[in-house]
């Protein structure tokens, strides 16, 4: 897998905006920074598995693994509290690289915008 990142959506995704006649607009995608913390990996695993092949490291945002053809579980893991991380089903083939795409989320920090409930 080469190409292979994780990114950090540092700030909630703006609601969409409410229409409902056709042709209405695709909401505007965001581009978020990537993770540069020093507490995550990528765990891989053959899909269909539950144990852990290896833990790749990430450096400024991005990882690479080698891996035999197959079917992986490639899924963003950061060791710290509040934080979770998406995985993607990947299918390695002979001689080509699988680009992929993760995101992490630390759910404890909250948009200013956020209404407080009591």
């Amino acid at each position: 897998m080469a190409g292979a990142s994780i990114v950090c959506p540092l700030h909630p995704r703006p609601a969409p905006p409410v229409c409902t006649q056709a042709g209405c607009p695709e909401p505007p995608l965001i581009e978020y920074p990537p993770y540069e913390g020093s507490a995550a990996t990528v765990l891989v695993r053959r899909a269909g598995a539950a144990q852990v092949l290896i833990r790749v490291p990430v450096s400024e945002g991005r990882f690479t693994a080698l891996l035999a053809p197959g079917r992986y579980v490639v899924r963003a893991h950061v060791g710290l509290p509040c934080w979770t991380g998406t995985r993607q089903l990947v299918t390695v083939e002979a001689g080509r690289f699988a680009p992929v795409v993760l995101q992490v989320n630390d759910g404890c920090v909250v948009h200013p915008d956020t209404p407080v409930t009591p």
